[in-house]
């Protein structure tokens, strides 16, 4: 239990001040049949296109835990896509295994599962000496959207991947809150800012994890609920 309370995983909902597991472990540990329960519209959507783009030449559609989810997709990748010979020193290394396990994480990590509708992460591919490749990384990074070119493949096997900006936080949730808060907010201004009604779903997928990543800190942190409590950027979200 101390693991799941470590990663944020189980916590107190400040609204209903009940203890219980989060989305995100549900999402990550959480039975086909539960999950599907909790959040109807999910799923993960692997399309293969080729000859024409407005069709697909293979497709897997996959409905279970993010952590199965991950393996389906690893296996996707391996079914249509070549491995060339690779050395790092006298070692063989997998160029495929190696690129495609930070993209697929990060498109199942920062994806919003609490909407319907979370857009498309393209991934196209351009044979060239190596392995070559222009990504258009979406909301993978941050809002500047910025497309990541594979330039090279050092000696060492690291990937030379430039203009890809910093990583920012692992929700699209708390990214939007980030991009509203403007010097000292009150939450039910936070609230009218994103245009969310619901209290409990504000704090527990918006606030709570900002400030527990440390990108937002609290006016009176001694007292979560002091009624001119307020909310701000850290140094860090700067």
């Amino acid at each position: 239990m101390e693991f799941f309370k470590v990663a944020g995983l189980y916590r107190r909902d400040i609204a209903a001040n009940i203890e219980g597991f989060t989305m995100a472990a549900l999402l990550l540990f959480g039975k086909d049949e539960v999950i599907m329960g909790a959040i109807p519209h999910y799923k993960v959507d692997a399309l293969l296109r080729i000859k024409d783009l407005d069709r697909y030449d293979d497709r897997e559609n996959i409905k279970c835990n993010l952590i199965d989810a991950y393996d389906h997709l690893m296996a996707f990748v391996a079914k249509h896509l070549p491995d060339k010979f690779y050395l790092q020193g006298d070692t063989r290394i997998s160029l495929r295994e190696n690129f495609f396990r930070e993209i697929i994480a990060n498109m199942l990590v920062h994806r919003e599962y609490t909407n319907a509708y979370s857009g498309e992460d393209n991934i196209e591919f351009e044979e060239k000496d190596v392995f070559v490749t222009q990504v258009p990384l979406g909301n993978i990074f941050d809002d500047k959207k910025t497309d990541g070119v594979i330039n090279d493949v050092k000696d060492d096997g690291e990937i030379d991947i430039s203009t890809v900006p910093v990583a920012v936080p692992a929700t699209i949730s708390v990214q939007n809150l980030l991009k509203i808060l403007n010097g000292e907010m009150g939450r039910s201004e936070l609230q009218n800012k994103l245009n969310l009604s619901n209290k409990a779903y504000f704090l527990n997928d918006y606030l709570q994890p900002a400030i527990e990543q440390g990108f937002v800190a609290m006016k009176f942190p001694q007292n979560p609920n002091h009624p001119k409590q307020r909310y701000y950027l850290t140094k860090k979200a700067a």
